[in-house]
């Protein structure tokens, strides 16, 4: 009996479960798209969960406005153009004054700032997508009226995703990037194969947690922004 009991004290103590831990995807690349300008809508082609390239038309506000002042710009630097080209020539000539070529010089330098400000102004009349997607939410939508600001659409790169969780701070005695896990989807009702990319850089005193954010090892067509699941993870 009494080398039994020593036997038992020398077993080493089961360790106690890692406790449950609930992750979610989101999307690498999502955004807000607002109104840098205040005018009306006239094309917004696609509705919500339709697909969309990098450099698509998301969004075209009718800028009439905008084109005949830009026009107006190219006429005007055309004019001083030519003007400057006449002075010069007579200058040669010595028929006109080093400060009257100065002035044309200078008329053409502010002519072909305005050009570039109408052009500016310009391009604020179409929203092109900054990276291929899918519409979330559209806030806004065909010939309606908004103001400079106004939200217009929700869009997402669900080629990518990140797996989000919280977890117990202790486990940075273990956890580094690179370690790999496996998450179970809820809505998919699958395990996904995934690694450890970063770990958050600030750890919550209160709760004694830390934010990790994980990579999928292989693509899942099938996953979406906002599923969540188990985290399965051994130390």
């Amino acid at each position: 009996m009494p080398i039994l009991l020593a036997l038992a004290a020398l077993r080493p103590a089961l360790a106690e479960p890692l406790p449950a831990v609930r992750a979610q995807l989101v999307p690498v690349h999502a955004t807000l798209i607002s109104s840098e300008m205040a005018g009306r809508i006239a094309e917004l082609p696609l509705r919500e969960g339709e697909r969309f390239e990098a450099g698509a038309t998301l969004l075209r506000f009718a800028c009439s406005e905008q084109e005949s002042r830009l026009a107006r710009a190219e006429a005007t630097l055309t004019k001083k153009q030519r003007t400057l080209e006449v002075n010069a020539r007579l200058n040669k000539m010595q028929s006109i004054s080093k400060l009257e070529l100065d002035i044309s010089k200078a008329e053409v330098d502010e002519a072909a700032a305005d050009v570039q400000l109408a052009q500016t102004l310009n391009k604020r009349c179409l929203i092109k997508a900054p990276f291929p997607g899918r519409v979330v939410e559209r806030h806004a939508q065909r010939y309606q009226s908004v103001s400079e600001g106004a939200p217009l659409l929700d869009i997402l790169d669900d080629s990518q995703f990140e797996i989000e969780a919280i977890v117990p701070s202790q486990w940075l005695q273990w956890l580094q990037p690179g370690h790999v896990f496996t998450l179970d989807v809820d809505e998919t009702g699958k395990h996904y194969e995934a690694r450890i990319a970063r770990i958050g850089a600030r750890v919550d005193p209160v709760s004694q947690s830390v934010k990790i954010y994980g990579q999928l090892q292989t693509p899942a067509p099938e996953l979406l922004a906002g599923m969540s699941g188990q985290l399965q993870i051994t130390p």
